[in-house]
């Protein structure tokens, strides 16, 4: 009584494993190829993309962690020395600091803070390139804010002008 379920057992195994060997080969070469981070020495200089043709500006915009954001007038890049300690950073801009571990109003997600330490966000929103306001790390798994810091985006686009010798405006 055993010996034939056993049997039928032993043939449907070998089956499922020809017809999953297969399947699997082709589920990984079907995923879609996600473009990787820029190396930290060519995102510095501006020369990673299309759009950073201007000098950066560099600025350490948290206390008590220990990043440095480069601010270019079509992109940031959020260059970490230490890794973060909280679960699932998002960064966001807003043209207010936050009060206490909520966001505020009128935030703008930039994208997730991967744990690379070199996180580049573009495209920027428009409010973020023409006013100043805040760059705000928030954790999804303490659902709180992590910090914040003032970002001056007007000193980025005079920059930039400055760079192509014009004049602000």
């Amino acid at each position: 009584m055993i010996a034939p379920l056993r049997a039928r057992h032993r043939w449907m195994f070998l089956v499922l494993a020809l017809i999953l060997a297969p399947l699997l080969v082709m589920a990984f070469s079907a995923r879609p190829q996600f473009p990787s981070q820029p190396s930290p020495k060519l995102a510095a200089t501006g020369s990673s993309g299309a759009g950073l043709h201007h000098e950066s500006l560099v600025s350490r915009p948290f206390s008590g962690l220990d990043a440095e954001l480069r601010q270019h007038p079509e992109a940031w890049t959020l260059e970490l020395g230490e890794a973060l300690r909280s679960p699932d950073v998002l960064a966001y801009w807003g043209p207010e600091a936050p009060t206490g571990t909520d966001l505020p109003a009128g935030v703008f997600l930039l994208g997730p803070v991967s744990s690379a330490r070199l996180n580049t966000y573009r495209p920027l929103p428009e409010a973020a390139r023409t006013q100043d306001g805040y760059l705000i790390l928030f954790s999804l798994g303490h659902q709180a804010v992590v910090t914040s810091g003032a970002v001056n985006a007007q000193a980025v686009n005079a920059q930039a002008v400055n760079a192509q010798g014009g004049s602000p405006s």
